[in-house]
C-alpha cells in the first residue's frame, strides 16, 4: 500500500463519532490521550505525504496539546 493510502487508512481506523466503548463504558475521544494522539499523528502523516499548499481541516474538539503537535510536526511546511 502506498504511504498516502496507509496514512489515510490509519486515520480512518481511529476515527469515529468521538466516543468509543472502553470496557462497556463510553468514553469521549478527548479523554483518551492515546487514541486522539494516534489519530492526529495519522492525519499529520497524511498531510505531510500530500505536501499541499492549502489544507482545510474541521475538528469539533482540538485541545490536549493538539495545536502544538501540528505546529511541531508541520513547522517546515
Amino acid at each position: 500500500m502506498a504511504p498516502l493510502a496507509q496514512a489515510a487508512a490509519a486515520a480512518a481506523a481511529t476515527a469515529g463519532n468521538g466516543r468509543h466503548a472502553n470496557g462497556g463504558q463510553y468514553v469521549l475521544e478527548s479523554e483518551d490521550v492515546e487514541r486522539f494522539t494516534a489519530r492526529n499523528n495519522a492525519i499529520i502523516d497524511m498531510l505531510r505525504e500530500m505536501d499541499s499548499d492549502v489544507v482545510c481541516l474541521q475538528e469539533f474538539w482540538f485541545g490536549g496539546g493538539m495545536p502544538q503537535l501540528f505546529k511541531e510536526r508541520l513547522h517546515d511546511r
